[in-house]
Formats: structure tokens, C-alpha cells, sequence
């Protein structure tokens, strides 16, 4: 019995000491730094918020996920959601319009870093 106490603590101190490094990785971004599109992870990219295909061509945008591979972008802001998430803000630092249409779009920070969708 004690026994099972012991690694049952052991595994909770891990796990905490895990999401603790986790959180802190992604506190040190701030406003201005830059980053680079990469290629999605799947047909779409699940961690940027683009909005979907059918409403980027209904605003009269150009739906190519190709357009927006490779493209720099830079922070602007940056928000932490109740559930510990950071949150950012992108905009292109070229100035341009993702799609020919939309200034910014926003994106679960540390996920998109860690799929590859986003590199520093």
C-alpha cells in the first residue's frame, strides 16, 4: 500500500514539474518578436485560426494555404486563456493581408511551435 502511495506521488510531482516547464517556455514570448509560417501539419492548420475555406472565399479572399507558407510574422499581442493557453496575435511583418483579406490571425502559441506549424 504504501508502495503505491509513493510512486503515485512520484508520478504527480513529474507530471507537475512537466506542465510547470511547459508554461514557462512559452511566458518569455513577447510583443515584437517573429516568427515563420510553416507548412501545415494537415490539410489545414490546426493551430493557427484561420477561418475556414468556404468563408475565406465568401469575404472575397483567396483560399491558398500555399500563399501564406514561408511568410514572417510578428507578435502583436498576447493573451493567456483561463485554462493556462497563451494565446497571440499574428500580423505579417511584410505588411500585406493573409488571403488578401485579414490583417491578423491568432494562434495557440505552444502548439503551433510544437507541430511545426510556426518556427522561431
Amino acid at each position: 500500500m504504501m508502495r503505491k502511495i509513493i510512486i503515485l506521488l512520484f508520478l504527480g510531482f513529474a507530471v507537475g514539474v512537466y506542465a510547470n516547464e511547459n508554461e514557462k517556455e512559452w511566458q518569455d514570448v513577447k510583443v515584437g518578436d517573429t516568427f515563420i509560417i510553416s507548412e501545415a501539419s494537415a490539410h489545414e492548420y490546426q493551430h493557427l485560426q484561420f477561418p475556414k475555406r468556404n468563408i475565406i472565399l465568401k469575404k472575397g479572399g483567396t483560399p491558398d494555404y500555399k500563399s501564406v507558407e514561408g511568410n514572417r510574422v510578428q507578435v502583436t499581442e498576447i493573451t493567456t486563456e483561463a485554462d493556462g493557453d497563451v494565446i497571440v496575435t499574428l500580423e505579417r511583418t511584410d505588411g500585406t493581408k493573409f488571403y488578401n483579406r485579414y490583417k491578423t490571425v491568432k494562434a495557440n502559441i505552444s502548439d503551433a511551435v510544437s507541430s511545426g506549424e510556426l518556427v522561431e
